[in-house]
């Protein structure tokens, strides 16, 4: 397990942290948006939940949740999400379970042990995950050679880098990302969900902006998140012209040395293309070039075991499912 010159191998499964999408900052964040939540905890287990409200349906959502600190205890902490589903009169479940599952609690994903039926996964199902507890030179030698070389040239042109708390900075980020739209099929957020995220996060500095800067003028970006052990890497842009001298390499590294320095064990790519499709010519995946990029820092593959949803109302849940698959 780990890494050799950059390149990944074996990926590793459950992640035993909670992740940030089941913090108190992202529920208010949500609350913002005018999204009602849910928040429960118990013995062995917590969750955050969100209130969706579809066309057709209404569903509490829990992403990367419920967040399990004992095995066995899934069944437990699903049993009071659906409770609260149904005190809301919801249609339907749906849950990305992380932590410490077992056996027993792996078999509920299995069809005919449970109700849980495969969902849709809303959050990535595998990510690159870089270990910040080497030292820094133990981990720029983790990074490939080629990306070390960007990161050694960026500094002798001259591109500085820094780091942003201050919510007006986002906007800088929302033209970059605008740039990105331009010359890609990426759909972004729309400019008002960046700057209220920023707004209510950057201020408590559980969220950031970390920027690349040539003569003045910053060339590329990335928005992170961060708990008191992970930094993750959840949005980036760049502006096509500066694309020849790849600013977004040297970037990478210096946020991974932030990450570190700020104390955090772990920096979190936050989503990738799973390792199979990337070592096959033949499976095409919207996300392979990006992860083709990430995985040049050294880090190690995770995957998540997945979507899973519970019906409370059968006949909206597969009209949601009906309708869903038509438009995708």
């Amino acid at each position: 397990m780990g890494t050799i010159n950059g390149l990944i191998t074996e990926p590793k499964t459950f992640l035993q942290k909670e992740h940030f999408l089941q913090t108190e900052h992202w529920a208010r964040f949500q609350q913002s948006l005018g999204r009602d939540i849910v928040r429960d905890s118990g013995d062995g287990y917590s969750w955050l939940g969100i209130v969706e409200k579809g066309k057709f349906n209404k569903r509490l959502y829990v992403p990367y949740g419920p967040f399990l600190t004992k095995e066995g205890i899934f069944a437990d902490s699903l049993e009071h999400i659906e409770d609260e589903a149904k005190k809301m009169k919801l249609d339907f479940i749906r849950v990305e379970p992380t932590g410490k599952l077992g056996a027993t609690d792996t078999d509920m994903f299995v069809p005919g042990h449970s109700d849980l039926k495969e969902g849709v996964m809303v959050q990535p199902q595998n990510t690159i995950i870089n270990d910040l507890t080497c030292t820094e030179d133990e981990l720029l030698m983790k990074v490939s050679r080629e990306s070390r070389r960007w990161y050694q040239k960026s500094q002798k042109r001259g591109i500085q880098y820094s780091t942003a708390y201050n919510p007006e900075d986002i906007e800088y980020f929302i033209e970059m990302i605008h740039d990105v739209a331009l010359r890609t099929s990426l759909q972004p957020y729309n400019d008002g969900y960046y700057r209220l995220m920023a707004q209510q996060l950057f201020s408590e500095r559980v969220a950031g902006v970390h920027f690349a800067e040539l003569d003045g003028k910053k060339i590329a970006s990335i928005v992170f998140f961060m708990t008191n052990e992970t930094m993750y890497y959840a949005y980036a842009g760049s502006f096509t012209e500066y694309r020849k001298i790849s600013p977004a390499t040297g970037l990478v590294v210096y946020a991974m040395l932030s990450a570190k320095r700020l104390g955090c064990r772990s920096f979190d790519f936050f989503g990738c293309a799973p390792k199979h499709v990337m070592e096959s010519e033949g499976i095409e995946h919207p996300w392979k070039g990006l992860t083709e990029f990430k995985r040049r820092f050294g880090g190690d593959y995770y995957d998540y075991p997945g979507s899973y949803e519970l019906p409370l109302h059968e006949l909206k849940w597969k009209l949601y499912r009906a309708v869903r698959s038509m438009n995708f």
